[in-house]
């Protein structure tokens, strides 16, 4: 039974000799721990953070830690405690720089000259203004390019239906004037043993030809579209026959 006992008590009253210890060697946060010789004999004890220093945590360290002291461009938010340090921010019109590359904490915020402020500037982030390279949203900076390119297409192509056909008509005009009253001379040779009625057998036919080209000509143009050519070769040979 005693070896029981042995296994059993004593390694909670090494447990509880440990915890003991902890607790009397760990100070409360705000105070620190001190230790004095007394009748020969260690007494440690705890005692409170003196003013402009602290402890946030409960510790066995000897000494509390100093508060820190704001720069000329901070404000205090918090005041020192014997539990907490002293909160600084930078002053109003400033923000704080947390960067490596920053040579300085506080910076003054930057102004929006004749632009919209998006955000403004606050203890940790500098002011955003709405220049080129912040668009506003709903804007595009490439719009206006694609609305000259689309306007000059438009006017193009309305130039195009207008005066193309004006130009053809132009031509055609010009095409029917010039074979106006034309006879080709291949077709209509009169011989001297045809007589008065084979001569005017010819007239007739000459004059019949120069109606019938003119009318393929106009037929030819109401029918082919805006963009084709106008030019237009004269009836086939064989539209007409001649009598004998």
């Amino acid at each position: 039974m005693t070896w029981w006992l042995l296994v059993v008590v004593l390694p909670l009253l090494l447990l509880a000799q440990v915890t003991m210890t902890t607790r009397e060697t760990l100070c409360d946060p705000g105070y620190y721990l001190t230790e004095q010789f007394q009748e020969g004999r260690s007494v440690r004890a705890c005692r409170k953070c003196e003013s402009g220093t602290f402890r946030s945590h409960p510790s066995a360290e000897t000494s509390c830690v100093h508060c820190a002291l704001c720069r000329d461009d901070q404000e205090v938010v918090t005041e020192c405690s014997p539990t907490s340090d002293r909160q600084c921010q930078c002053k109003e019109g400033h923000f704080y720089c947390d960067s490596g590359s920053c040579t300085e904490s506080c910076f003054r915020c930057k102004r929006c000259e004749g632009s919209t402020v998006l955000h403004p500037c606050n203890a940790t982030r500098d002011t955003v203004c709405a220049t080129e390279s912040n668009p506003k949203p709903g804007t595009s900076s490439c719009s206006w390019p694609l609305l000259v390119v689309l306007a000059l297409t438009l006017a193009f192509a309305i130039n195009a239906f207008i005066l193309i056909p004006c130009i053809r008509t132009i031509l055609h005009n010009h095409s029917k004037k010039g074979n106006h009253g034309h006879i080709n001379p291949g077709e209509n040779k009169i011989t001297a043993a045809s007589g008065a009625q084979e001569r005017g057998t010819g007239a007739r036919g000459s004059s019949w030809g120069g109606a019938s080209h003119l009318k393929h000509s106009y037929t030819h143009f109401l029918t082919r579209g805006p963009f084709m050519p106008l030019i237009s070769g004269p009836p086939a040979s064989g539209s007409r026959t001649h009598r004998t």
